[in-house]
């Protein structure tokens, strides 16, 4: 191995460690559950209302992350486990079709359908990485709280709960295996040329505020601010197994954008279905359900049972 190579790997480790100090600055693992409701899915998988309580990454106070957690009915013990995210707009009845679909054949799922201060919107810029940190900080505590052994945690994520999935499978290596559709990285241009309805307007309200003459000037206005980024972290994915739905078509989280992150993450398991954005979320929804099942029961660890 000869000297050049051993610097250019020394500095890279150097930047990577850089790199998950800062999204790591602020999280604590320290969390507490609640149960608030016991009830049953519409496919009888037995369905936990829970409130996660942790520690917000910026505001350093106590914050609440709120989840549905479906476990199969007739399994018990240390079970394979999917972190689920949903897309923009929060849970939805696709992901309700995912979880049932996953936990009627073993597999226990752990919906993330909010936390406290998810909502932020601002005109500054710095707003799309404090809502990343947040992100990224909720799913980690959600991961505490469900303590898995090694092998045995998934996740998954569509569209914007993709991105932070993605997020999050780089930073936290107690995620096994990751499935991601609609999934892009490169924040600043997702952001700067999304079609998607919120987007669009603040960029609408920003190019006129901060005086930008266009699209181009935006990206390159948003780039110092938006610095949180599933591509840092791909790297630290090594042979970890993810699998990509992309949309080839898509304006809302533009394919080029999809094909980056897939490049990055050098994923082998990728398939490319003709359709927009959300013809391909519901095309996913609709016809993939086996196929999402079959990656983490060949991936996760085999079901332990007590």
């Amino acid at each position: 191995m000869n000297k050049l190579f051993l610097l250019i790997l020394f500095f890279s480790t150097i930047a990577q460690a850089s790199d998950l100090e800062k999204v790591s600055e602020g999280y604590s693992s320290n969390v507490s559950s609640a149960l608030i409701k016991k009830t049953s899915s519409f496919a009888f998988c037995k369905l936990e209302l829970r409130h996660i309580l942790g520690q917000d990454p910026l505001l350093k106070n106590q914050r609440k992350i709120e989840v549905k957690d479906y476990r199969p009915r007739f399994k018990s013990g240390e079970l394979k486990t999917v972190l689920l995210m949903p897309p923009t707009g929060g849970e939805n009845i696709i992901d309700h079709a995912y979880a049932n679909e996953l936990c009627t054949h073993g597999i226990r799922v752990v919906l993330v359908s909010h936390w406290d201060y998810d909502d932020e919107a601002s005109l500054d810029p710095i707003m799309h990485d404090r809502g990343a940190l947040r992100a990224l900080a909720a799913m980690r505590n959600v991961i505490d709280d469900i303590n898995p052994k090694k092998g045995q945690l998934g996740i998954m994520g569509t569209s914007v709960g993709g991105i932070s999935a993605a997020l999050a499978m780089g930073v936290d290596e107690r995620i096994s295996a990751g499935f991601f559709i609609v999934t892009g990285g490169g924040m600043a241009d997702i952001i700067a040329r999304s079609t998607e309805k919120h987007l669009a307007q603040l960029r609408d309200q920003r190019i006129e505020k901060y005086h930008l003459k266009d699209v181009q000037d935006y990206r390159d206005f948003l780039a110092p601010s938006v610095v949180v980024d599933p591509l840092d972290f791909a790297s630290r994915i090594g042979n970890r197994p993810t699998s990509f739905i992309v949309a080839k078509d898509d304006v809302t989280v533009p394919t080029v954008q999809q094909e980056l992150l897939i490049k990055e993450f050098r994923s082998q398991n990728v398939e490319r279905i003709s359709g927009d954005h959300f013809h391909v979320i519901l095309k996913t929804g609709l016809t993939h359900k086996k196929k999402i099942r079959e990656f983490f029961k060949k991936y996760l660890l085999q079901d332990k049972r007590i």
